[in-house]
């Protein structure tokens, strides 16, 4: 709240389907460093994340070079 309030939203596809944690961090922090702005400070912040399968059921990609298996 204040005289000149800031809002605005990121949106990022994975390039695959993960359950990483740290690769969600990843892009989570990346879109929050899209939304800074010098001046502004976060009061509040969230998350949504859509589409979520089984872990068996992930569709890989071709081209992709992190080994998944050992996240499984």
């Amino acid at each position: 709240f204040g005289e000149n309030p800031y809002s605005d939203t990121a949106v990022t596809a994975l390039p695959v389907a993960t359950s990483d944690t740290a690769e969600l961090l990843h892009y989570a922090v990346q879109c929050g460093e899209t939304l800074y702005q010098p001046g502004y400070h976060f009061s509040k912040a969230g998350v949504l994340l859509l589409n979520l399968v089984p872990d068996r059921q992930i569709q890989t990609h071709l081209f992709d070079k992190r080994d998944r298996e050992q996240y499984r």
